[in-house]
């Protein structure tokens, strides 16, 4: 499964540099075509998804985890679409 990651870090001071490691580590398989957005190839579940980078967050920071599907469109690079369609979406 392919997850749709995206966030607002709120916070004065913003450091991504936990919550990028915790999105990395959950595959190793995963894109971040835009700022505050990721695609993560895993078996594992939504809530697992959340619940393994809500640590990383503060309380006034948003995070939002969403099973991809095949209906999309977009203008991203050329790599993001061979990624996205190597994972049959």
């Amino acid at each position: 499964m392919v997850y749709l990651i995206t966030y607002d870090i709120n916070a004065v001071v913003k450091n991504y540099d936990d919550l990028y490691a915790a999105i990395k580590s959950i595959s190793g398989d995963y894109q971040h075509p835009l700022e505050s957005t990721w695609f993560v190839a895993t078996d594992m579940s939504r809530k697992q998804v959340y619940d393994s980078l809500r640590s990383h967050i503060n309380d006034s920071d948003h995070l939002f985890v969403m099973r991809m599907t095949n209906d999309y469109y977009g203008w991203l690079s050329k790599n993001v679409w061979e990624w996205l369609n190597a994972h049959n979406l």
